[in-house]
């Protein structure tokens, strides 16, 4: 992409909806996710959209996710349609449907709407429907070279170490490192699916003060637009 005049007044507008966008509220209940007893609450796709909707309108932006299909694969394709006519195309987002129906398609194009708009904009989340479109949606316990899991069990987050989450998360949207954390995850063995709060507390303190010192790392300054991944960011 050519870094125009235009280009780069979308890019402005882009970057002032993304540091005003908030973290959704959590305001819905997932029966297959409990601590303590207690059901794991979680913030649906209503609650995405309910947030970064009008924030994008005010900047200039449409918001599009048109369903797309790839084999056994089903997701969207989300972009960014800017006032001036141009477009931020993130790519397509698929994910492998657990039930070869319409109301496993609808699942998972629901999971990959909400993880999609989460990405891009960086925003926290906590998990839900990944049940029933991964393969192992408990959070796992990793011994020390982060790469073997020693335990099924979800570890719950002490709130010193989700303070610390937390802290790791806005790091990484205020320096993009977002994606230089996740490519660290990925090195200690931790799938996408399993790069929540709880997925932080299993690991090691080592571990967690890797990419905690990962996320305040800025990246060496660049003309060129930042890259989007096609997988879902839970912070």
């Amino acid at each position: 992409m050519t870094a125009t005049t235009a280009e780069k007044t979308m890019r402005e507008a882009f970057i002032e909806a993304y540091s005003e966008m908030p973290d959704p509220v959590k305001n819905a209940d997932n029966p297959a996710f409990k601590r303590d007893g207690k059901v794991l609450r979680y913030a649906d796709l209503e609650a995405f959209l309910d947030v970064a909707k009008p924030i994008l309108v005010a900047a200039g932006f449409a918001l599009t996710q048109e369903p797309v299909s790839d084999g056994p694969l089903v997701g969207v394709r989300t972009r960014l349609l800017y006032k001036t006519g141009e477009e931020m195309d993130f790519g397509a987002f698929t994910v492998a449907l657990s039930k070869p129906d319409p109301q496993g398609a609808g699942a998972a194009i629901t999971y990959c709407r909400r993880y999609a708009v989460a990405s891009i904009f960086a925003l926290a989340q906590e998990d839900d429907d990944a049940n029933r479109v991964s393969v192992t949606p408990a959070a796992k316990t990793y011994g020390a070279s982060g790469t073997a899991p020693v335990s099924s069990a979800p570890v719950p987050a002490t709130k010193a170490v989700e303070a610390n989450f937390r802290a790791m998360g806005a790091a990484c949207k205020e320096n993009g490192t977002r994606s230089n954390v996740e490519k660290a995850w990925k090195a200690m063995g931790v799938s996408v699916a399993h790069q929540t709060r709880d997925g932080f507390a299993a690991l090691t303190p080592e571990q967690r003060a890797t990419l905690e010192q990962i996320a305040q790392e800025k990246p060496a300054a660049s003309d060129e637009p930042p890259e989007y991944s096609d997988t879902d960011i839970p912070f």
